[in-house]
């Protein structure tokens, strides 16, 4: 579960916290930490209590009615067209940085590459995307203890009430990971009792990512203050061991590849099976949308992401406490907070941005 947390989302968290006090992150990371547990513990019980190797469209569909299993099934398009275009967008910062040139350039080489794997069907081997998992883990971690020395605590006692909502978008969407629980679930059946296992993984997998995301930030935050760009990386070159850096490169851009090709043919098979879309349609649809946005200059990473987070993926845990509440009736207090807190930050995130 922590390596589908710790992903692109982690990467945006120190430039939100940046700009409106580290103290406001932490605050964000504590308090969405706290929900996105008790969410992703929500949908350990839908699971658990479904045993069907559904997924959550599936589940939404079964529990709410097929109008809501189309409104989910829509919502996850557009999520997945969003990330997409996130990892199209950081992938040019990430690989300007390493190997110089333009960004834009560099973009549109990462996505020429991905959308042909998409389009030939070049599946990614499990076992590969845990050890790439792994291994960006370890860079974020060696990027954290190589920042130790570096860091100006006086980088960390910033405050900008202005700007004290806007953490919610990035952290809530850094801190996603419903999507590994199915098959966490899976494992989690072969022991005497899957019910305990599960809920304890997926406690103790969202407690590391946070903690491990919190670390991150610390030390990016700490190290280059008011100079940390969206993607943290490019200000901590000149400043860190230039060999911690790179290697958080490296691995950040094979991570961005595996998760475009896995989110790539995810979006068009449900473009096909969903929607009845041919899968020539559903490959130009899949791909080429997000590369139309970014070219039309959606080029904001902190700004899709925050939308992406507040917005549509927010709409995930409203789904999920609405099946919980005909799973688990007692605890509707839980899940009618956890619908309200969402809607209403769906509904500022709307608000900010048009206004």
């Amino acid at each position: 579960m922590v390596g589908t947390i710790i992903g692109v989302g982690i990467f945006g968290v120190p430039y939100v916290a940046s700009r409106s006090g580290f103290s406001v992150a932490l605050f964000y990371l504590l308090a969405l930490g706290i929900i996105a547990t008790t969410v992703h513990l929500f949908y350990a019980k839908i699971v658990l209590v479904s045993n069907d190797n559904q997924r959550l469209v599936g589940h939404v569909r079964q529990y709410l009615g097929h109008s809501w299993g189309r409104m989910a099934s829509i919502t996850v398009v557009i999520t997945r067209l969003g990330s997409l275009l996130v990892y199209i967008i950081v992938s040019g910062h990430f690989l300007s940085t390493l190997l110089g040139g333009n960004s834009l350039l560099w973009s549109l080489a990462f996505f020429a590459l991905g959308a042909l794997a998409v389009f030939f069907g070049l599946k990614t081997v499990s076992i590969i995307e845990v050890l790439l998992s792994f291994f960006l883990l370890i860079a974020i971690l060696l990027i954290f203890i190589y920042g130790l020395p570096h860091i100006n605590y006086t980088n960390l006692s910033g405050f900008d009430a202005y700007n004290f909502f806007l953490p919610y978008g990035v952290i809530l969407f850094a801190l996603g990971g419903v999507t590994a629980i199915a098959d966490m679930e899976l494992i989690a059946k072969k022991n005497k009792h899957p019910a305990k296992i599960l809920y304890i993984s997926v406690i103790a997998g969202t407690m590391v990512a946070i903690l491990v995301t919190g670390l991150f930030t610390l030390a990016v935050l700490g190290v280059t203050g008011s100079n940390t760009t969206p993607e943290a990386l490019a200000g901590l070159r000149g400043v860190l061991n230039q060999g911690a850096v790179t290697i958080g490169l490296i691995f950040g851009v094979v991570a961005l590849f595996t998760s475009f090709l896995t989110i790539g043919l995810n979006l068009k098979k449900i473009l096909q099976l969903d929607f009845q879309i041919n899968k020539h349609l559903a490959w130009g649809l899949a791909c080429f949308v997000p590369l139309l946005m970014f070219l039309l200059g959606l080029t904001d990473f902190i700004g899709v992401m925050g939308i992406l987070g507040a917005v549509f993926g927010a709409m995930t845990p409203v789904y999920i406490s609405l099946i919980y509440l005909k799973i688990e009736p007692r605890f509707r207090r839980w899940s009618y907070l956890v619908i309200t807190i969402f809607a209403l930050g769906a509904v500022y995130e709307v608000v900010r941005n048009v206004l």
